[in-house]
């Protein structure tokens, strides 16, 4: 499969993400996204570790992150009680996430930075490439 096949995938996912919030639904499978957007799950693995630079888990947990952190910062929710809101299988798997993201807990991470570090800090280093 030549280059821009790969690219066309990658911007099929990227805008079914971004605009259908697919990574929200905690139980979509590859599977369910390669039929989205009209593709094998061997092809749209090769397209997302390319576009992406990640794996198809990997590059969900990224866009719940940034979604969640979004949204409870600009809404000043508590992030805790988004979790599962935001695809997350469990409060564990989004502490496990988070902590390997950042090095530290949600609740001390939001505490050692205010809102306007994390928007003009934070926020844009979760973004994904175009």
């Amino acid at each position: 499969m030549t280059k821009s096949k790969y690219t066309d995938i990658y911007n099929k996912v990227k805008a079914a993400m971004e605009q259908e919030k697919l990574f929200l639904q905690s139980d979509i499978t590859m599977m369910q996204l390669s039929r989205i957007v009209g593709t094998n799950r061997v092809y749209l693995s090769k397209a997302i570790n390319e576009g992406y630079g990640c794996g198809y888990s990997e590059m969900l947990n990224r866009y719940r992150l940034d979604f969640l952190f979004r949204e409870a910062i600009y809404d000043k929710k508590n992030i805790e009680k988004l979790v599962t809101e935001y695809g997350f299988w469990s409060r564990t798997t989004f502490y496990d996430i988070f902590k390997i993201r950042f090095g530290t807990s949600p609740r001390r991470f939001m505490d050692e930075h205010d809102s306007k570090d994390i928007q003009r800090n934070i926020l844009p280093a979760l973004a994904f490439p175009n």
